[in-house]
């Protein structure tokens, strides 16, 4: 039996006679096992009813041998059983940004965890799962994701709420969870868009667990290479029915200058008058200074370096036809009793825009 959360796959001991050939597990660095003998629960893999190590070590290990950072690919259950053909990746290879969404997903996993949690977010340890906690534990305790996320939740309830705006667009969505948590009533659309694979993986894990309050729409696209407002456009959004909310979190890091500016712009294009965008960026100061250096390395390491800072976000956005409220981070975690290291000038902006 392999079992990975609360997802359990019967092989051939379990009664069930494979069809063609028994179900079997590739375990990285160890080879091809039966699949009775692997047991991989809680993050935690047991073989030959032996060998035991956490999926943690299986990074380290991987990390020795040269594979780089970051979460590990554990193992991969394949073949046939009487029960359905098998192929489930335990633990999901996405993109480098992408994984950044597990290790998102963690910190929110752990804030709810807390005695005073910022918000409370039950679908973020599922999401998580094994290679998010095993990010976390490398890349250490973020409060800075908390301080962010309950900005976004606050914020969105304000464009949304008491007969607001209808529409909210989540811009590389990844583990985002506000169309199941946030209570948006069902009058409201929420388009995710995401590259199909982070989408798919998000909604394997969900079924059955939760449903949204609201309509929620997955836009797959790749936002790096594809026309992605056309492909909004297929799921059904036009500009010309209204405002709308955009929330682009915790991205505009990634990407060079020219990309930030090119999402920007399309954003503005597709946003009638009375439209919200809630975004944050990293300051340049933060990305110039040395005590940044280590974090910039770890990042780079994981294949998803910081590219773009700016320390005057609201004349970015002025220039494209945004009137934006810029607070620091550090200040907005004072005002919830969480002090982030870094101050005004290092701590990153939380911007909150209407055109």
């Amino acid at each position: 039996m392999v079992t990975a959360g609360d997802r359990t796959v019967r092989g051939a001991e379990d009664g069930g006679d494979a069809a063609e050939g028994d179900a079997s597990v590739e375990l990285e660095g160890v080879g091809q096992l039966p699949v009775e003998q692997v047991e991989i629960a809680y993050g935690e893999i047991t073989y030959d009813g032996i060998h035991r190590e956490t999926v943690s070590d299986v990074g380290s290990r991987q990390r020795k041998a040269g594979q780089g950072r970051g979460p590990p690919r554990a193992a991969r259950v394949v073949g046939m059983t009487q029960h359905k053909e098998l192929d489930l990746e335990l633990d999901l290879e996405l993109d480098p940004v992408a994984r950044t969404g597990l290790l998102t997903a963690a910190q929110r996993a752990r804030e709810s965890a807390r005695a005073d949690p910022l918000f409370h977010d039950p679908l973020a340890a599922p999401l998580a799962g094994p290679p998010g906690a095993a990010l976390l534990a490398d890349f250490g305790d973020t409060p800075l994701i908390s301080v962010r996320t309950r900005f976004f939740d606050e914020a969105i309830g304000r464009a949304m709420g008491h007969g607001g705006l209808h529409r909210l667009v989540i811009v590389a969505a990844g583990m985002d969870t506000r169309a199941y948590r946030l209570g948006l009533p069902g009058d409201v659309t929420v388009y995710e868009l995401d590259r199909p694979e982070v989408l798919d993986h998000k909604e394997r894990l969900l079924d059955g667990t939760a449903a949204p309050t609201c309509r929620r729409v997955g836009v797959g696209v790749d936002l790096a290479t594809a026309d992605w407002g056309e492909a909004l456009a297929d799921a059904g959004f036009r500009a010309a029915d209204g405002p709308t909310c955009w929330l682009v979190e915790g991205l505009n890091q990634y990407l060079a200058e020219p990309d930030v500016l090119a999402l920007l712009d399309r954003i503005s294009d597709l946003s009638a008058p009375g439209s919200r965008l809630l975004t944050d960026f990293v300051t340049a100061a933060f990305l110039a200074a040395p005590e940044a250096r280590p974090l910039l390395r770890v990042m780079a390491e994981w294949g998803a370096p910081w590219r773009f800072g700016t320390d005057e976000p609201g004349a970015l956005l002025a220039g494209l036809g945004w009137r934006a409220e810029v607070r620091s981070f550090a200040e907005v975690g004072e005002e919830l009793g969480r002090l982030l290291p870094g101050g005004r000038e290092m701590s990153g902006w939380a911007v909150e825009a209407t055109r």
